[in-house]
């Protein structure tokens, strides 16, 4: 009988791979003898000729499963009548990954088998025994060894080169056994596999090989639609769609940005959330505003290999704009850079500008585990400082290039405020819709980064569905449709949403919607068009927390406009010379501690002419400000906690200050009163005996102190007076160079008549008196001595 015509791309396809973890043998579909007269003999190859070289290898093959969705090729008898076990797994492939009750079926039979007959082998195939094949194997592996299904899908690549090559295959087990966010790329379509007869599947019916499968709600078909070649309107770059161009410079990106998977290699932040606001407590950060526009890294490989990938890893050549070397007029080479892409409006007329916020490498040169400020100087000097300079003398025609270049401009945390500033904002040509917080003290992060935030206003939050309109027609009821919002990681909707005759018009493609809190529903807010994929699960619950628990933007700037007030006092050790008291260096030193999130430190010193030089410490140990209340001597050697306390309080008051920090007791006079009556004349509460103090982020703090019973935790609401004890922290150490520039800074010179306090003592000190020395000790031979020693003393 006729058989039909040999599949597909089959001739050319290689016949088998190697053993996968000793099990499973991956082959293409074995063709009977009658297809013989259809090919030439070196591409034959039948069920026989698989067995014979199976055995000839010593694979003892004792299970064949067949994937194909037809019985066309061979004949199940042939492989029966060798003693082999023969299982029908009809899969359809290309549109449609293996479905889960395939999966599961597919791990039964094979897990049966292995059980009874532990050293034989599994041999399987689908028709070129690649992607559905692939597929099943890697599900196994995941699903009976805990493997990770990245270390699966190379491992069946390295036994069946190129392994699977059909993203939406790919995406699905990321998809089961992952998240979408994490997928690897592809690898480039193998040689074998003919672009001329791409349109036929396997077993004779169509397929398109960029398609999604047809149970993935992943990919969206605006993706489609957006590779036009002009795909962001904007003469100068175009979509460039030929995977072999493209594969060296995907691998540059990847290698200078030392990202271990396949996909889009660009640092991705996190949510800010009330958990891990309190980071920005914890080390220095900078902010700048979040862009509504397209992300985008700029791989410049040469002036004419200058490449925009997407956060889908899709590429975007940008022609017609200039970058030159630092000091020479030579074209830029072999640097990477990340950033966005904006439509600004200037007097009404577009202007494309891409805004650079940070680079992983220059002229070949690393430069990731460079700290972040020091990347922001990179990128000014190296990359738009030559621009600026080629456009001053006519190298660079500005008119003629289709898109502006500009540096983003980033500030210390204490200014986060400028950003909600009207003037700003009227300054600004593009939307904004957040702000980002980078650590500055941070190498460039590959993929995910918890440590890098961004905030939306709570209006904003959003989340990136895919939407599926469904027609609901019940009996007795109008007809009505209603839109089902998909997230990846989930296969039933996340949620669904009211259909609009506009929604209409997007139906299974990638919506941004916010939540309105009064509707309690959720609303259409724009087509990602620059996305294939909506959000993950994981993505779309953390969105959902932040809306249950919103920053604002009150909450935001409360913790960014702190002033901490702390004093320093000038205490006499009769051992040494007159000093900073020990436990007002950890004051300081807690001060500076809060500067990563507070916009001043402000440190006061009450006494003579002499503290100056305890405030030039403060100062140089990082204090924005000195105030130095001055008295004489013989009245500072008689002032009373009382006093101090009263000329605190007028000091914080007038500071606006929101945290006052003092040592716990000097060292002097062992007093332990100045922090407990400041607080009381503010009637501010206060935690005495701190040794660990945490922004909680929301206007609170979060103090450690030790009682006799252990440590106690207290959540204070600001403003607040803190007694400092020495185990607050280890003092931080002035260096040489801020030591200079503190002698240049400027003190506030103040009296206690400009508070309105009177420092008249109402105690008299009559002397002050050292201990008895200790005399020296005597060393003793043995017990014998020691009893005699001490009955001399007399101690016994």
């Amino acid at each position: 009988m006729s058989r039909g015509s040999l599949p597909p791309r089959w001739k050319n396809c290689p016949a088998y791979g190697n053993a996968i973890s000793d099990i499973f043998i991956p082959f293409k579909v074995p063709l009977a003898d009658s297809f013989k007269s259809q090919m030439q003999p070196n591409c034959q190859f039948t069920p026989d000729m698989f067995i014979k070289t199976m055995k000839s290898k010593k694979d003892n093959i004792g299970l064949w499963v067949d994937l194909t969705y037809t019985n066309r090729f061979y004949d199940k008898e042939v492989v029966e009548s060798e003693g082999i076990g023969y299982v029908k797994l009809k899969c359809r492939g290309h549109q449609q990954c293996p479905s889960d009750e395939q999966v599961d079926t597919f791990i039964a039979i094979c897990k049966r088998f292995l059980i009874k007959n532990p050293k034989q082998k599994i041999a399987v195939h689908c028709t070129h025994g690649f992607n559905r094949t692939g597929f099943l194997i890697c599900s196994y592996l995941v699903r009976e060894f805990d493997w990770d299904i990245e270390a699966a899908i190379i491992q069946f690549a390295k036994a069946r080169p190129p392994g699977i090559y059909k993203q939406d295959y790919i995406d699905e087990l990321f998809k089961k056994f992952d998240s979408i966010d994490n997928r690897t790329i592809a690898p480039e379509r193998p040689g074998w596999c003919n672009e001329d007869d791409d349109n036929s599947d396997d077993e004779g019916g169509s397929s398109n090989f960029a398609s999604t499968s047809g149970n993935n709600v992943g990919a969206s078909t605006s993706s489609t639609t957006n590779q036009s070649n002009n795909p962001f309107g904007i003469e100068g770059i175009t979509f460039v769609n030929d995977n072999e161009k493209l594969a060296p410079f995907r691998k540059m990106c990847t290698e200078m940005c030392k990202y271990r998977r396949n996909g889009f290699p660009g640092s991705q932040p996190v949510s800010l959330t009330t958990e891990n606001i309190s980071m920005m407590m914890e080390e220095e950060y900078m902010v700048s505003w979040k862009a509504d526009g397209d992300r985008l890294m700029l791989l410049i490989a040469g002036p004419n290999d200058m490449y925009f990938f997407d956060r889908d890893f899709r590429a975007f050549q940008l022609n017609n704009v200039t970058f030159l070397q630092k000091n020479t007029n030579e074209p830029l080479t072999n640097t990477l850079l990340d950033g966005e892409l904006v439509n600004d409006l200037v007097n009404g007329v577009s202007c494309p500008r891409y805004l650079i916020y940070d680079i992983v490498c220059i002229e070949g040169s690393d430069v990731t585990m460079e700290n972040f400020r020091n990347r922001l100087t990179i990128i000014f000097k190296q990359v738009i400082g030559p621009r600026e300079a080629a456009k001053k003398s006519g190298l660079i025609d500005r008119s003629k290039e289709p898109i502006g270049i500009r540096i983003k401009d980033f500030c210390d945390l204490k200014d986060t405020h400028k950003y909600f500033s009207v003037k700003f904002q009227k300054v600004l040509s593009h939307e904004i819709d957040g702000l980002i917080f980078q650590p500055v003290n941070m190498p460039y992060i590959a993929g995910r980064c918890d440590r890098v935030l961004k905030w939306k206003p709570p209006s904003h939050n959003s989340v990136d569905f895919r939407l599926i309109i469904k027609k609901e027609d019940r009996p007795g009821w109008v007809e009505d449709y209603v839109g089902q919002l998909y997230v990846n990681g989930l296969d039933t909707p996340f949620s669904t949403i009211k259909v609009t005759k506009t929604l209409k018009n997007y139906n299974n493609k990638i919506i941004e919607c916010r939540f309105d809190m009064e509707k309690r529903c959720w609303q259409f807010m724009r087509e990602r068009t620059d996305k294939s994929f909506p959000n993950s699960l994981t993505t779309a619950n953390g969105v959902c927390k932040s809306i249950r628990n919103p920053i604002t933007r009150d909450y935001l700037l409360f913790g960014m406009s702190l002033r901490i007030l702390v004093g320093c006092k000038r205490v006499i050790d009769y051992a040494v010379k007159i000093r900073v008291r020990p436990d007002n260096k950890g004051v300081v030193t807690q001060g500076i501690e809060g500067k990563k999130l507070a916009s001043e430190i402000i440190a006061v010193s009450v006494g003579p002419t002499t503290s100056q030089e305890t405030l030039r410490t403060a100062l140089a140990m990082g204090c924005d400000k000195a105030i130095h209340v001055e008295v004489d001597e013989k009245t500072a050697e008689t002032m009373q906690p009382i006093n101090v306390s009263k000329i605190l309080a007028k000091v914080a008051e007038q500071e606006k200050a929101d945290i006052v920090i003092v040592g716990k007791q000097a060292i002097d006079d062992d007093a332990n009163s100045t922090a407990q009556m400041t607080a009381a004349l503010l009637n501010w509460p206060q935690a005495t005996n701190a040794s660990k103090v945490e922004g909680q982020g929301d206007g609170n703090i979060l103090v450690t102190r030790e009682v006799d019973g252990g440590l106690e935790n207290i959540k204070f609401k600001l403003p607040i007076v803190l007694s400092a004890d020495l185990r607050l922290n280890e003092p931080r150490y002035a260096t040489l160079p801020n030591i200079m520039k503190a002698k240049k800074k400027p003190i506030d010179k103040k009296t206690p008549k400009d508070f309105g306090v009177e420092v008249t003592s109402r105690i008299e000190v009559i002397s002050v008196n050292e201990p008895a020395k200790r005399e020296a000790g005597t060393k003793v031979k043995d017990v014998d001595e020691l009893l005699s020693k001490l009955k001399e003393l007399g101690r016994i």
